[in-house]
């Protein structure tokens, strides 16, 4: 199932990036407990409630 959101935002079109796909960036405003790159097949990680809840995202 596909999912698509459309918000606006007062940002550089780099910085939205950095944010939804560095880990530092998805730390930020997301959850602590992040594994994520910003390369093409990575999976990114992202755990909340110690680990209970996972879930991941995928670079393409």
């Amino acid at each position: 199932m596909d999912s698509l959101h459309q918000v606006e935002i007062k940002a550089s079109p780099e910085a939205v990036f950095k944010a939804i796909t560095e880990q530092e960036g998805i730390a930020s405003w997301w959850s602590e407990h992040t594994k994520a790159e910003a390369k093409e097949g990575f999976v990114n990680e992202v755990s909340f409630y110690g680990g209970m809840y996972l879930t991941s995202l995928n670079f393409i």
